[in-house]
């Protein structure tokens, strides 16, 4: 019982983090194509 409340909260913390990873780029992305798109 105590192994899959473990491997669970592990799995949730991945996710979280490659969630947070993923919109961070994504944020970064716009950032920094917003101005290229409106110079150029």
């Amino acid at each position: 019982m105590e192994m899959d409340v473990l491997m669970f909260s592990i799995f949730l913390s991945l996710g979280w983090i490659n969630f947070t990873h993923c919109s961070s780029l994504l944020w970064t992305l716009e950032v920094v194509g917003t101005p290229a798109r409106i110079w150029s």
